[in-house]
């Protein structure tokens, strides 16, 4: 299902957020900041709840409108419930498929580097 919003966070989105961060030298939080871009798994993590912001907004879409009614929203609600637990499952497995910004992101990266203690700090 295509969404009518714009994706805001790219892989381009941290080299932007860097020279943003090193443009304010006066602001010492964000120029520490800066250096979490450097740290594959934070930006893994980071990448994971990207997504799961994203079919959270989806849901959030999925039950507004007028045209809505309550058992219409009690369904995609239990089955939104069904699908973390699927999730969790998923990522227990180490299987990132319906994870696109993951997917991406380990794809783009060396896979070899996310371990065990990485996937099991996200369930």
């Amino acid at each position: 299902m295509e969404s009518g919003y714009h994706r805001l966070w790219t892989f381009a989105t941290p080299k932007l957020l860097q020279m943003r961060c090193c443009s304010l030298k006066g602001n010492w939080n964000l120029v520490n900041f800066k250096d979490r871009f450097y740290d594959k798994t934070w930006l893994f993590q980071l990448s994971f709840m990207a997504d799961i912001f994203q079919k959270l907004n989806e849901l959030n879409l999925s039950l507004q409108g007028k045209q809505t009614t309550v058992f219409q929203a009690c369904n995609k609600i239990t089955a939104f419930k069904r699908k973390l637990d699927f999730w969790i499952i998923c990522i227990g497995k180490r299987e990132i498929e319906s994870f696109t910004s993951v997917s991406e992101f380990v794809s783009d990266n060396d896979s070899e580097m996310f371990q065990d203690d990485v996937f099991e700090e996200l369930v």
